[in-house]
């Protein structure tokens, strides 16, 4: 007989006797009770699903793996898209919605909603300045924004009894990017006036408002901590991160200034000056131990910095080479051709006059003998040529 069916059939007789059963089953139920164990039956099945739980699973990485690397030219690409672009789906339904899953601090919350309603803003400033905007654009680009700044004041609400630093940090931000953005679209609209839709008048008043009332709730928040020793650290946090951001929009604003006209030049170093001024102030009341005052100064000079910063890069992207339509120019005459025709006009003025008066008896002459013809036809006119109307330049104004 094959030795290996031998050893099979051998196997399959194989049974445990009953006092080799009760001595088994008395050393599991003491094992048990001692590690207070509950029994649990395996299912026959269990194998079979695990191992195809775990080949799915990874599966399922490895094709997010390939998606998350091949979609990531996609994704980068589509940050720059507006309503219309075929990319814009992705920047908000895939790239904004991964940045949210992402963002585990309440903090990083607050930053992210702010981010979304600023690329809002954005989107909405491009299209003014391109003509593009229409009514339901408009009104989705206002009710989305709306949304993420709901979002944003809430988890700055929600940062205020927990962490003053963080929730001034915040705080400042969303009121810089309420500000910067209504000023821009203040311009910009006043370039491309006749193609503005109404509701972006709704929205420059709904940036207003909410600016005015997360100023007001971050000077409320503050003054709960004056004179304490939480309003004392963030002050000194505060401004040693706005020192830093102080001296790196110095550079910034020196390096931008070099090819901007002289009135921008100005403007901008009025701003590093209010900016330096605000950081004194501050640092002075610090030292006094008026730390919400202080505090106060702080917020100031990282507001001038952020719509600076936001102010500069919507002269780059925006700000329009060209003149200014002839019908709104003003006409003036080199004053070297005035003073010469005045002259002129002196010395012939006598003759002047004789040859207007000549010229008028003719011309009435001339009417007396068409009256008749003139009343029976309609004077035709000659049609005019269609001159297409000559957009305004649109400027940044970049004065604090």
């Amino acid at each position: 007989m094959d030795p290996i069916k031998q050893l099979k059939t051998h196997f399959r007789t194989l049974r445990l006797s009953d006092e080799e059963r009760g001595a088994m089953r008395d050393v599991l139920l003491t094992r048990m009770r001692a590690t207070q164990a509950l029994p649990r039956i395996p299912s026959p099945y269990a194998g079979v699903f695990m191992t195809l739980t775990f080949k799915r699973m990874t599966a399922f990485v490895a094709f997010l793996a390939v998606i998350t690397a091949g979609t990531g030219s996609v994704a980068a690409a589509a940050e720059g898209a507006v309503p219309g672009d075929t990319m814009y789906a992705v920047k908000v339904h895939f790239n904004e919605r991964v940045a949210t899953l992402t963002a585990l601090t309440p903090s990083s919350r607050a930053a992210v909603a702010t981010s979304h309603a600023e690329r809002r803003l954005e989107e909405a400033e491009v299209l003014v300045a391109r003509g593009e905007l229409n009514e339901t654009v408009a009104m989705e680009l206002s009710e989305r924004f709306s949304k993420s700044a709901e979002e944003a004041i809430i988890h700055i609400d929600g940062l205020t009894n927990k962490d003053l630093e963080e929730a001034t940090i915040a705080s400042v931000e969303f009121e810089t990017v309420l500000s910067a953005h209504g000023r821009i679209l203040d311009d910009i609209v006043t370039a491309r006036a006749d193609e503005v839709p109404e509701v972006v008048a709704v929205l420059r008043a709904d940036l207003a408002e909410r600016a005015e009332t997360i100023a007001r709730k971050r000077d409320e928040s503050r003054l709960a901590f004056v004179d304490e020793e939480d309003g004392r650290q963030a002050s000194e946090r505060i401004f040693a991160s706005v020192s830093r951001d102080a001296q790196d929009a110095a550079e910034n604003l020196a390096r931008e200034s070099k090819g901007l006209e002289p009135e921008d030049v100005l403007a901008l170093e009025s701003r590093a000056s209010a900016i330096a001024i605000a950081l004194d102030e501050g640092r002075a009341k610090y030292e006094r131990g008026a730390y919400g005052d202080a505090l106060a100064e702080f917020e100031r000079a990282k507001s001038y910095i952020g719509i600076g910063e936001r102010l500069l890069e919507a002269k780059a992207r925006f700000d329009e080479p060209g003149e200014m339509p002839e019908d709104e120019m003003p006409i003036e005459e080199p004053v070297e051709q005035t003073i010469a025709t005045t002259m002129v006009e002196d010395a012939l003025a006598p003759e002047v006059d004789t040859m207007m008066m000549a010229t008028e008896m003719r011309v009435m002459a001339t009417n007396t003998a068409t009256d008749t013809a003139t009343t029976t036809e309609l004077k035709k006119e000659a049609p005019r040529e269609f001159v297409p109307r000559v957009p305004r330049p649109i400027r940044i104004n970049l004065t604090p």
